[in-house]
């Protein structure tokens, strides 16, 4: 059963709610963008200071209004880097946001893919 999600009237404020529910920082966010290139949900990276255990939040925006949300977003969810999918080439599935992050900004497979990937050319991750 999925719980309500909490809501905020801006993207600051939910960030900040979830540094002070996980008592961590904001290392790392993502943006999953839609079919049409609007943004779906944003997952938050968080990381305690003390014994670096990393935390995880979503929150997403109102369709059409101001709102913002933090919890689980409806599914079906999109690829992340979805919009920068080459057409018509092989695509890479790749386990977390960081590592197609990382693809993403070097364009080089090598640092961010698997290590059974290294070894192909033009490999593109997503997850």
């Amino acid at each position: 059963m999925r719980e309500e999600p909490l809501e905020f009237e801006k993207l600051r404020e939910a960030v900040i709610s979830a540094q002070i529910q996980t008592g961590a920082t904001l290392v790392a966010e993502w943006v999953y963008e839609d079919q049409d290139g609007l943004e779906a949900f944003r997952v938050l990276e968080l990381e305690s200071e003390d014994d670096h255990r990393r935390h995880v939040q979503m929150v997403w925006p109102e369709l059409d209004g101001p709102r913002w949300f933090m919890g689980e977003p409806k599914r079906p969810w999109p690829l992340y880097g979805l919009m920068e999918l080459p057409v018509g080439q092989r695509v890479y599935i790749c386990q977390s946001e960081s590592a197609v992050q990382c693809d993403v900004e070097s364009f080089n497979p090598k640092r961010s893919c698997q290590p059974s990937l290294e070894s192909v050319p033009n490999a593109n991750c997503i997850t």
